[in-house]
């Protein structure tokens, strides 16, 4: 008897026919209802829920709504203004470092000649002196298509004064010109508007 309830028993006999039974074609079924869950939820998620989004806030009212947030925003609006007025004083001309001294350039064109000023201020005691080349173009990007940028290569020679000027005119007038600089092993790049 117990090999004739094996035999009904075959592989066919564990499944299981009717409404409760998933195939493979079918979407899952999920009885997941956020509006049964909220029923169930407290008083205060129930009026949160209803309520409508709060309104964002705009920036400076977000900045200043507690008391670090508001010394964060001042420091800022004060570090802003220093920034500002730094730059104003010193007119937005910083120089480049190139071995312990500071190189400033400026330029000016007139009549088909650019005239280019290099400005060399020592930093400290212990600045680079001795002979710097500089290769001199305009940016390829400032050339018309299909016209070539001219190169112009000069020597200056960097003394122990604390402050020297190196007046040099160029044969070309452009808006802008693009320097390298070569002290020794030391090398820089520095790029100058010209005013007319």
């Amino acid at each position: 008897m117990a090999e004739e309830q094996k035999g009904e028993e075959g592989p066919e006999s564990g499944k299981r026919e009717g409404p409760n039974r998933h195939s493979l074609n079918q979407d899952p079924v999920f009885y997941y209802s956020r509006e049964h869950r909220l029923e169930r939820a407290s008083q205060q998620v129930q009026d949160l829920n209803r309520s409508p989004p709060p309104k964002p806030q705009g920036l400076i009212r977000t900045l200043t709504a507690t008391k670090s947030g508001t010394i964060l925003f001042i420091t800022i609006v004060i570090m802003s203004v220093f920034i500002f007025f730094m730059y104003q004083i010193q007119g937005g001309k910083g120089g480049t470092d190139l071995g312990g001294n500071e190189i400033s350039l400026s330029g000016r064109a007139y009549s088909g000649v650019t005239y280019l000023l290099v400005r060399k201020k020592a930093r400290g005691t212990n600045f680079y002196s001795g002979p710097v080349d500089l290769a001199i173009s305009v940016p390829v990007k400032k050339l018309p298509p299909g016209e070539e940028a001219p190169i112009v290569n000069r020597s200056i020679f960097f003394t122990l004064a604390g402050e020297e000027e190196f007046p040099l005119s160029l044969p070309f007038e452009a808006p802008e010109l693009l320097v390298v600089i070569q002290a020794g092993e030391l090398l820089t790049v520095l790029q100058c508007k010209i005013t007319k």
